[in-house]
C-alpha cells in the first residue's frame, strides 16, 4: 500500500515561544512503471505538488500519529506530544486484523483495545495500521539492539507490527519486546526527557547558565505587549495593516504631535500609543533590538494571529471533548467575490447551563475537495490487487484531473466530517445539523444532510430560523387560497412602486378601506 509522509516546515524564530505549526503533507501516486511513461509520472507528480502547495489545510485526519514521524528528526515539543498526547483510538474504533495460513486453513487474528490497555508503552498508528513502541522510535537513536548492539531493530521500532498472531504470552511479540534492554533504556530516557521538559530549570545547561535563563525570560516578556496588541485588535474586529506597514517602526514622531503625516496601520500605531502611554518594556525592545528581531513584521503578525486562533479553538473544543457532551453543527456554503466556494462552520453545544454557538472554522471548499479527490485517486492506484491495466489508466486520469471539482452534497459531507475528525470530536455525539433549505443541503437522495446521517445516524436536521418564513410560505402555497393571497400581495407590492399609484390610487383606496372598516 502507498503511504503518506509529512514534510516538516522550516520553523521561524518565533516558534521557539509557541507550539510548532502543523505539518505539511506530501502525497505520491504509485503507478506501475510498465503502464505509464516517465513523462506521465512527472506530470502527475507536478500536478499533485501544485494542489498541495495551494492548500492551506492539513491532509491528515489523525493528530500525533507516531507512524508519521518514524525515521525523522523532530523537535522536543512534538516528541513530548507523541509521549503524552499520542493518538488514541476512539470508542468503537474498528481495528485491523491479519490473516494466517494454519494447517491449510486461513484464519484471522484481530487487534483490540485490550492489547493497548495491557501494555502502556504500546500505541497504534492509524496511518500505518500497525503497532509501535512509543519510546524506542524516539530515544533509541541508533535503532540497534542485541547483546552487542549490532542487530537492526525493525518491528515496533522502525517498522509497524502488523502480524497479530502472537501478541501476548511469555513468547509473544509484546512481552519479548518489553523485557529487552534497549526498551528499558528508552523508557528511562523518556522519563528524564519529560522531567526536564516540564521543568526547564532542571536542565543541566540551564543550571550552569543562569544568564541564559534570564535572557529567555526577557524575550518572553518582550513578546507580551505585542501579543496583547494583536489580541486587542482581533477582539475589537479591527484590521491590522494599512498600505504602509513594512520597515522599522519610527517612535520619534507620531501623527498627534504633527511631526508625521504617515499612518503606519492600526497595529503599528497601537504599538506607538502603548509606548507613549509608558510601556517601557515595549519601548526598550523596539529601540534596542535588531531590525530582524522586533517581531512586528506582517509575517509575525499573521503567525501570532494564527497561534491565538488555535488557542481559542483548542479552548472551545476542550469544553466539548473533556465532558464528551452532545453537539450540533451549523454550516453553509457560498461563493466569495473571487468565485471561490467557502464554508463557514459553527458548533452549538451546552456549556454548563449556557447554550453556546461558537464559530470554529472557515474552510476553502475547493482546496478541501481537491485533497479529498486526490486521496481517493491515490488510494485506488495503490491497491495493486484490484487494479488492472485498463482501470489503472482510468484512475491515473482521475488523479491527473483533480482540478475538476464539483461541490456536491457528498463532497460537503466529507469536508464537514473531515473537519470534525481533525478537531477530535466524537461523531457518536453528533446529534444535529442546522442548514438552509437549498437542494444541495436537504435533498433526500444526495444532499449533504442525508449523506452525513449515513455516517452519523444520531444526527437530526433542524431548519435554519432565518429561512423559516420562506419555508412556511413554500409549504403553505400548496393550498389554493393561500397561493392566491401571495399572488395578490406580490401585485400590490409591485404596483406600489409606481408613482401614479402611490400618489393617486393608493390614498383613495386607503380612505375607502378605512371608511368601510368604520
Amino acid at each position: 500500500m502507498d503511504t503518506s509522509t509529512d514534510k516538516k516546515r522550516s520553523s521561524s524564530k518565533i516558534s521557539s515561544f509557541f507550539k510548532p505549526i502543523s505539518k505539511k503533507t506530501t502525497v505520491k501516486c504509485n503507478i506501475p512503471e510498465e503502464h505509464i511513461s516517465d513523462n506521465s509520472v512527472k506530470e502527475l507528480n507536478s500536478n499533485i505538488d501544485s494542489v498541495l502547495a495551494t492548500s492551506s489545510h492539513d491532509f491528515h485526519l489523525h493528530s500525533n500519529d507516531i507512524g508519521d514521524y518514524i525515521g525523522k528528526n523532530i523537535d522536543n515539543y512534538t516528541k513530548r506530544e507523541l509521549l503524552v498526547n499520542h493518538w488514541v483510538p476512539p470508542t468503537n474504533y474498528i481495528f485491523p486484523f491479519s490473516e494466517h495460513n494454519k494447517n491449510g486453513k486461513l484464519i484471522r487474528r484481530f487487534l483490540g483495545q485490550q492489547h493497548l490497555n495491557n501494555f502502556i508503552w504500546l500505541v497504534f498508528s492509524p496511518s500505518k495500521q500497525g503497532l509501535y513502541c512509543k519510546y524506542c522510535p524516539l530515544f533509541n537513536v541508533q535503532k540497534q539492539g542485541g547483546f552487542q548492539r549490532n542487530v537492526e531493530l525493525q518491528k515496533l521500532v522502525t517498522q509497524p507490527l502488523t502480524k497479530f498472531a502472537k501478541l501476548q504470552g511469555n513468547t509473544g511479540d509484546l512481552h519479548r519486546h518489553e523485557i529487552t534492554r534497549y526498551h528499558n533504556e528508552s523508557v528511562q530516557m523518556a522519563k528524564l526527557f519529560l522531567q526536564n521538559y516540564n521543568n526547564p530549570k532542571l536542565q543541566i545547561h540551564n543550571l550552569l547558565d543562569t544568564k541564559r535563563m534570564q535572557e529567555i525570560k526577557e524575550n518572553q516578556e518582550r513578546l507580551i505587549p505585542i501579543i496583547e496588541s494583536i489580541i486587542f485588535l482581533g477582539r475589537q474586529n479591527i484590521p491590522f495593516r494599512g498600505h504602509r506597514d513594512d520597515g522599522q517602526l519610527d517612535l520619534s514622531s507620531t501623527i498627534e504631535d504633527g511631526r508625521s503625516s504617515i499612518n503606519e496601520g492600526n497595529f503599528k500605531e497601537l504599538l506607538k500609543f502603548r509606548v507613549k502611554a509608558g510601556d517601557s518594556m515595549l519601548e526598550n525592545h523596539l529601540k534596542n533590538s535588531s531590525s530582524k528581531a522586533t517581531y512586528i513584521s506582517k509575517t509575525i503578525q499573521i503567525e501570532l494571529n494564527d497561534l491565538c486562533g488555535k488557542e481559542i479553538l483548542d479552548s472551545i473544543l476542550k469544553k466539548i471533548t473533556d465532558k464528551d457532551i452532545f453537539y450540533s453543527t451549523i454550516f453553509d456554503e457560498t461563493l466569495d467575490v473571487s468565485k471561490r466556494s467557502q464554508i463557514s462552520l459553527v458548533i452549538r453545544y451546552i456549556d454548563e447551563i449556557t447554550i453556546r454557538e461558537d464559530f470554529v472554522a472557515f474552510i476553502d471548499a475547493f482546496d478541501e475537495a481537491q485533497l479529498i479527490q486526490l486521496r481517493s485517486s491515490t488510494n485506488k492506484l495503490s491497491d495493486d490487487e484490484e487494479v488492472n491495466i485498463d482501470s489503472s489508466f482510468e484512475n491515473y486520469e482521475s488523479c491527473k484531473n483533480v482540478e475538476e471539482i464539483s461541490i456536491t452534497g457528498k463532497m460537503l459531507e466529507q469536508i464537514v466530517l473531515n473537519q470534525l475528525r481533525k478537531m477530535g470530536l466524537n461523531l457518536n455525539k453528533y446529534v444535529g445539523i442546522g442548514t438552509d433549505g437549498c437542494s444541495v443541503m436537504t435533498s433526500e437522495i444526495c444532499g449533504a444532510v442525508a449523506e452525513i446521517i449515513k455516517s452519523s445516524p444520531n444526527v437530526r436536521r433542524c431548519p435554519c430560523y432565518n429561512h423559516s418564513l420562506n419555508i412556511s410560505i413554500s409549504k403553505s402555497s400548496k393550498v389554493q387560497s393561500i397561493r392566491n393571497l401571495v399572488g395578490i400581495i406580490k401585485e400590490v407590492v409591485g404596483s406600489k412602486t409606481y408613482s401614479y399609484f402611490e400618489e393617486v390610487c393608493w390614498p383613495s383606496a386607503n380612505r375607502t378601506m378605512r371608511n368601510e372598516m368604520g
